[in-house]
């Protein structure tokens, strides 16, 4: 009978006996076996790779199950992004690009197949110079309205990055920045760490840095920047050029574990900042 049964309206009946001990295994040989004969766009995109089916649910709520149906290791995901007859939805979407803030090749791939649903701004790190200044412009473009007062100044913890900046300890400013942020230790000290000095220039925006004082502490981060007159002029211009806001969006993008809120406490937990889409 199981054959018979709309599998629109008894996959999420179905999802929930996976998990049951006595499930047979042929019930679980099901998710993997409907395909496109359904009509599944509103809840479920089952992705054709070659011999095997990839079950993507939207909004899965069943977290301790998602690596039965989630292809989470490297090699598939990088696999997947350079098929190019793999349709990518908006939640494969999002799962490459939270896997690309921490795979440089498969960050490169995303950016070759260049995907619309794939924000290029996830994959910023991993961007050659002529990449980066596109996805900045696209930035610029798309949010050049928005001038929202993001308040995140702090003087206290602005003075303590500009005297770690002195002895070039990244790594105790990427600790300070995720505690200031909420955010991954690991992801924060690449952006920092990254020697194009884009992203720490981001992060400086944010944080109500003056472009004297951020341009002072990507010289004592990155002194190789400003050796020459047009990197010091595209650093300029960059401080110069670019709003709060877009730079929080760049930030969240490469982050990626904002979630679109940011939670900011310099003395209390009262400034809560949500980003619109």
């Amino acid at each position: 009978m199981v054959e018979t049964i709309d599998f629109c309206a008894a996959f999420p009946v179905l999802d929930m006996l996976r998990s049951h001990p006595d499930t047979p295994i042929k019930i679980h040989d099901l998710i993997a076996m409907y395909d496109a004969h359904f009509n599944m766009s509103n809840t479920y995109n089952l992705v054709q790779r070659t011999d095997q089916y990839i079950a993507i649910e939207k909004n899965y709520p069943h977290r301790d199950h998602a690596s039965q149906i989630f292809p989470t290791d490297q090699e598939n995901l990088r696999e997947i992004a350079a098929d190019l007859t793999v349709k990518i939805d908006s939640v494969l979407a999002s799962l490459l690009m939270e896997a690309a803030r921490d795979d440089h090749c498969l960050a490169q791939i995303l950016l070759d197949r260049d995907d619309p649903m794939v924000d290029q701004k996830s994959l910023f790190l991993a961007a050659n110079r002529l990449e980066r200044q596109a996805i900045i412009n696209d930035a610029c473009r798309n949010f050049k309205d928005n001038h929202a007062n993001i308040s995140l100044y702090n003087e206290k913890f602005l003075g303590e990055v500009k005297r770690l900046s002195s002895s070039q300890n990244i790594q105790e400013i990427s600790a300070i920045f995720s505690s200031f942020l909420c955010c991954r230790f690991d992801r924060l000290e690449r952006l920092i760490s990254d020697t194009n000095g884009e992203p720490l220039i981001f992060l400086l925006i944010i944080v109500g840095s003056t472009p004297e004082d951020a341009l002072q502490i990507v010289a004592s981060l990155h002194p190789i920047l400003l050796e020459n007159s047009r990197q010091r002029r595209a650093i300029h211009s960059l401080l110069r050029e670019t709003s709060e806001a877009v730079a929080l969006r760049m930030v969240v993008g490469m982050l990626g574990d904002f979630q679109g809120i940011i939670t900011y406490s310099p003395s209390s937990a009262e400034n809560l900042l949500t980003l619109s889409a």
